[in-house]
């Protein structure tokens, strides 16, 4: 999928998908912050300061054993990946697709 075919899967996806708690007691890098639901699409939400700022996001990165020299694969501020076999987004929240979401600062 390339461009506007990707948008509007990423959209739809982000759109259905299931927010996990953001809270400042919230706690990423535990086991139990995503649930053991197969095949789920849940959101991640993670602050910027800019548009290419990815600190914390780089740390979730750490959390999920992604990588930890950093961020790669991002598309429009969002980076999509697979846990406990469910699609996760980290949405920033400068990027365009935050408006889909409930974040709050």
């Amino acid at each position: 999928l390339f461009g506007d075919n990707y948008d509007a899967e990423i959209t739809q996806a982000i759109s259905s998908g299931t927010l996990l708690d953001h809270g400042p007691h919230s706690k990423p890098c535990d086991k139990s912050f995503v649930p053991d639901e197969p095949g789920k699409v849940f959101l991640i939400l993670y602050h910027q300061s800019k548009d290419d700022d990815v600190q914390i996001l780089t740390k979730l990165c750490t959390c999920f054993r992604i990588w930890d020299l950093g961020v790669r694969g991002l598309f429009r501020g969002v980076l999509r990946f697979h846990y406990k076999k469910s699609q996760i987004f980290a949405v920033g929240s400068l990027s365009k697709y935050a408006s889909l979401t409930i974040f709050q600062d």
